[in-house]
């Protein structure tokens, strides 16, 4: 398979795709902290002109996959076993989209 290095023009094909990651102490959980943040980077891309965002790595043991799909984000794939919990063992990492 042929590889090439990206062009400078390729950039604009893929532009207008946020892309976000935050983590809220585990000691916070509940109190909104996860949805405000989200909240606001939707918002704040929205304004931008992104088309959508795609926010990586939802542990899939973890309760904020509810709130990605309750603020309309589909999981588009599960990285098997990507992540070590500590409880869990090794458990996948969702990778999910929302078009804005």
């Amino acid at each position: 398979m042929l590889i090439r290095e990206a062009a400078a023009d390729d950039w604009p094909r893929a532009a207008r795709i946020a892309n976000a990651g935050f983590m809220v102490d585990p000691e916070r959980t509940g109190e909104g902290a996860g949805r405000a943040l989200a909240e606001h980077v939707l918002a704040a891309a929205a304004a931008d002109g992104y088309r959508g965002m795609v926010f990586n790595a939802v542990v899939e043991t973890n309760p904020a996959v509810a709130l990605w799909t309750s603020l309309g984000f589909t999981v588009l794939g599960t990285v098997p076993r990507a992540y070590e919990h500590p409880r869990h063992g090794p458990v996948g990492l969702h990778i999910t989209y929302k078009a804005l």
